[in-house]
């Protein structure tokens, strides 16, 4: 699932966000994975995971299986930014671009410390990496008896893996999005919360930063590489004006 960070890749957003991501002092937010939109996100994928683990091949790992039964009842320590493989695609507008009204941010990940990984939408695949995991795990425990499961470092490494990869696994409905995602697990303690709750929310929304290269001596973060505003902008001008004003240069804004 790895993604070469020397390709670009495209982030659609509406113009309020554009406006606080490119302030001096702002960062990139990673949104817990709890307020995703899709709610069987990351679901469909353990549901895959637990019939993989179905079955006598591999009844000794039974005790490993009931880490993943209880996934979903407890919080997420997971965080996920997301964007895409494709610029100026039509869907991408309309379901994140703010219908035309937005912005497209093509976002270079060469001098981030974040590994990027290409979500599958092929349920083979997602099947494939769990069994080679779980066979790995087999073989293991049949040359370590004793071992404990909740502990040893091999089984928690591999929980990570399975982990992230079931957020790497989308219904092929969402194949037109190509997406690319970081994925960083982080204590609940250690996130943030945003100073305002979105309408309708009774708390603020949880989430973990990704610093954003300020200058072209910054050699961590992400770097904007240029952002191409939306076909049904009215108000052209003036964000060019204001982003020149940030420091932005004029020939990577498109319209």
């Amino acid at each position: 699932f790895s993604f070469s960070k020397d390709n670009s890749v495209y982030h659609y957003t509406k113009l309020n966000t554009l406006q606080i991501l490119t302030k001096p002092d702002a960062t990139f937010h990673l949104s817990n994975t709890a307020y995703l939109n899709d709610p069987q996100e990351g679901k469909l994928a353990l549901e895959i995971l637990n019939d993989c683990l179905v079955g006598k091949k591999y009844l000794k790992l039974s005790e490993f299986s009931s880490l993943f039964n209880a996934k979903y009842h407890s919080p997420s320590t997971c965080f996920i930014a997301s964007f895409m493989k494709k610029n100026d695609s039509l869907p991408m507008w309309v379901q994140y671009g703010d219908n035309g009204g937005g912005c497209c941010i093509e976002v270079e990940l060469k001098d981030s410390d974040e590994d990027a990984f290409e979500v599958t939408y092929c349920k083979d695949i997602i099947t494939n990496l769990f069994t080679a995991v779980l066979d790995t795990l087999n073989t293991y425990v049949e040359k370590n008896s004793g071992i404990s499961i909740q502990s040893d470092p091999v089984f928690m490494y591999a929980k990570r893996i399975l982990d992230q990869s079931c957020y790497l696994y989308k219904d092929t409905h969402y194949s037109h999005e190509h997406e690319v995602r970081i994925i960083r697990f982080l204590p609940l303690e250690l996130a943030k919360a945003k100073k305002d709750s979105l309408p309708g929310e009774i708390f603020p929304r949880v989430y973990c930063d990704i610093p954003i290269k300020k200058s072209i001596f910054d050699n961590t973060g992400l770097s904007f590489s240029s952002i191409t505003l939306g076909p049904t902008v009215s108000m052209q001008e003036q964000i060019i004006t204001a982003l020149a004003q940030r420091g932005y240069d004029l020939s990577l804004i498109h319209i």
